[in-house]
């Protein structure tokens, strides 16, 4: 696995060998399939609203929600992601708390339009059963007449909500700005070039 290296360096010695699969080395209750759109919302309604409106509905319903946030891509944005996730599944991303920070790992599964994020030292101690902090889930229902793609990511009981929003904007952001990308690929592709120190710094 090309981005081994990088993850030892992050995990120190004891991390476990990893596969081409390891993404899929989660509790079952976090590999259930995303939720329907239809579960969330009334799609037939929402057709009927112009796209301007569908994004403030949307966005509106996450703002009274405990336990998830809510995003609004473009077609461009969302297939600019799950193109560069089928590269690059993997990364790693700061929590900052504090003077200090957390790191979570992303775990991409393109196939599904989701995005698995664990603790880094949960994972450390057993990818197998390290839990999922957050899951975003993409919907492309109203991609084709209304130009918009709406993004959801459900939190776990012990993420904060403002950390859900900002991890969710800066993964966004490592997927569809170019230069944070570089990272990205970095860490996947060619991770004898990864940098953690270097890269923590580009974003205190």
């Amino acid at each position: 696995v090309p981005f081994l290296p990088a993850m030892r360096s992050l995990l120190g010695s004891g991390v476990r060998a990893l596969t081409g699969k390891c993404a899929r080395a989660y509790t079952p209750e976090v590999l259930q399939s995303r939720i329907p759109l239809e579960s969330l919302v009334k799609v037939e309604l929402l057709r009927q609203e112009e796209p301007q409106r569908v994004k403030e509905i949307w966005l509106e319903h996450h703002k009274s929600k405990d336990d998830a946030v809510g995003d609004v891509l473009t077609p461009a944005e969302a297939d600019l992601i799950q193109e560069r996730s089928r590269r690059a599944p993997h990364f790693v991303l700061p929590v900052f708390r504090g003077e200090g920070f957390v790191n979570l790992l992303a775990n991409a599964l393109p196939g599904e339009q989701r995005v698995l994020f664990s603790h880094l030292e949960d994972y450390k101690l057993n990818p197998a059963t390290a839990p999922s902090q957050l899951t975003l889930a993409l919907y492309d229902e109203f991609a084709l007449d209304k130009n918009i793609v709406l993004m959801r990511g459900e939190m776990s009981n012990v993420m904060l909500k403002k950390e859900a929003h900002q991890l969710m904007k800066l993964w966004i952001h490592m997927y569809t700005d170019e230069p944070s990308f570089e990272w990205v690929e970095k860490f996947n592709l060619r991770p004898q070039e990864f940098d953690f120190n270097a890269y923590i710094k580009a974003f205190e």
